[in-house]
């Protein structure tokens, strides 16, 4: 894991610790196509943005990228995460700029068995990509933040619908984003 991820991640634990909630527990599936997960810690002026995603989702497959094709997918996704408010959408009112931002791409050994418990025998089958990203926010009006639009649908149409922990003065909520409504309504959390 990155320096720079594994400390932004330390920030969202002490972040939703003091925030008077317990860390978010992982609702995501390992490597489930089209979901992905997003955490968001909101304390003061601070907005912590934890992203996980397959592979597939992002870029239309998880193992390492293979031809000059595949490789240049990766970059543009890579681009693309490394500017977290063109795929959450924030109110303008809320006045919020990344202060700091982290992706990576993470490669999990998988053991992959069929019913009878027979592995595929593919050894780049067993290994598969999930795209981290943590962003860091400053808003100058936290209390402004009562919506996140979802333009990452757009962005990545492989996402099907984003499983959201929102944690705040107001406790933790679980939500559900899907692409057909991609809107999440957050009022009474910042």
């Amino acid at each position: 894991m990155g320096r720079h991820l594994a400390i932004a991640l330390a920030a969202v634990a002490i972040l939703a610790t003091t925030a008077g909630a317990h860390e978010p527990r992982r609702e995501l599936k390992a490597h489930e196509h089209g979901r992905a997960s997003l955490k968001i810690a909101i304390e003061g002026d601070r907005v912590l943005l934890d992203l996980e995603s397959p592979g597939a989702n992002i870029v239309g497959f998880e193992h390492e990228a293979r031809t000059e094709e595949e490789r240049a997918a990766v970059a543009a996704a890579l681009t693309r995460l490394e500017e977290p408010l063109g795929l959450f959408v924030l109110p303008a009112e809320a006045g919020c700029r990344v202060t700091n931002r982290a992706v990576e791409i993470v490669t999990e050994e998988e053991a992959h068995a069929d019913a009878h418990g027979h592995g595929h025998g593919h050894a780049e089958e067993a290994r598969h990509n999930e795209y981290r990203a943590v962003y860091q926010l400053a808003c100058a009006d936290s209390g402004a933040l009562r919506s996140v639009g979802f333009a990452f649908f757009d962005v990545f149409p492989a996402t099907e619908q984003i499983d959201v922990s929102v944690t705040g003065p107001a406790g933790q909520s679980a939500y559900r984003v899907e692409r057909n409504a991609p809107r999440l309504e957050i009022a009474g959390q910042s």
